[in-house]
């Protein structure tokens, strides 16, 4: 009876263990070569035996996040390893003292750094981006040709060159495009740090030589401000030419079909 009452306090001991609070990780220099930028925060943990000093609950729900790690067997006696997590994705990794002598940073280095996080944080997120437009539109076209042609991302504004579908008319292929960009606009809206979005839509021209190529068709411009105005639920799709900020489109478009 004492030995089976002996086992069932080992068990609950060794269960309440394995319930316990995950360990904080600290770093060695070897540990700290393995790191490379583009890994999860559970890939980081794995290397370093825990969690961040500073990890804290819901902490992902921030595009930016700079976690902390306590050094071992560093240069300093207090070294230590910072890493920004942008979009949950190791982006900047820095040690102190770990590998390298700890040193004042400069002014100028302190600034290149704080424009680096400023940097990250107000890209826009090409990815989400991407995945937005799949979502809405499918990887390719009616044409079987993939309906992302390019995803340029700048301070000010989000570029995207894209390849409309073909149609049975002119005017049902001018009106596919306006319905694909409705399609689009609304969830790009909710992106964040986007302040403009310039599209340039592309179907297959043939030239007076019989040349054919992807050629420029439509292109149109609108700003957050006027993104915001927009009840897409009541939005008519023949008013999409008036409402975006500038508009233009290929002479073909016009033609009687």
């Amino acid at each position: 009876m004492k030995k089976l009452t002996f086992s069932a306090a080992l068990v609950l001991s060794l269960g309440l263990a394995g319930c316990g609070e995950e360990e904080v990780g600290t770093v060695t220099p070897d540990e700290f070569k393995q790191i490379e930028k583009g890994m999860s925060y559970d890939e980081v943990k794995g290397i370093f035996g825990g969690k961040a000093k500073n990890d804290k609950e819901n902490q992902f729900d921030e595009k930016l996040v700079s976690l902390n790690f306590d050094g071992e067997d560093g240069i300093d006696t207090k070294s230590s390893v910072t890493i920004i997590f942008n979009d949950e994705k190791a982006d900047i990794i820095m040690e102190h003292g770990l590998i390298t002598k700890r040193e004042e940073l400069s002014k100028e280095q302190k600034e290149k750094i704080q424009q680096n996080i400023s940097d990250i944080r107000n890209k826009v997120s090409t990815d989400e981006v991407e995945k937005i437009i799949t979502e809405k539109l499918g990887k390719n076209n009616n044409s079987k040709k993939k309906v992302i042609e390019k995803i340029e991302a700048t301070d000010s504004s989000l570029n995207l060159t894209l390849n409309a579908s073909d149609n049975f008319t002119l005017d049902m292929m001018k009106r596919g495009m306006w319905m694909d960009s409705i399609k689009i606009l609304e969830p790009l809206s909710k992106v964040n740090n986007i302040k403009r979005i310039n599209v340039d839509w592309q179907l297959p021209l043939v030239d007076t030589y019989g040349n054919e190529k992807d050629s420029e068709v439509m292109k149109f411009s609108i700003d957050k401000a006027t993104l915001d105005k927009i009840k897409w639920d009541n939005f008519l799709t023949e008013n999409f030419p008036d409402v975006v900020n500038s508009y233009d489109e290929h002479p073909s478009l016009n033609k009687k079909n």
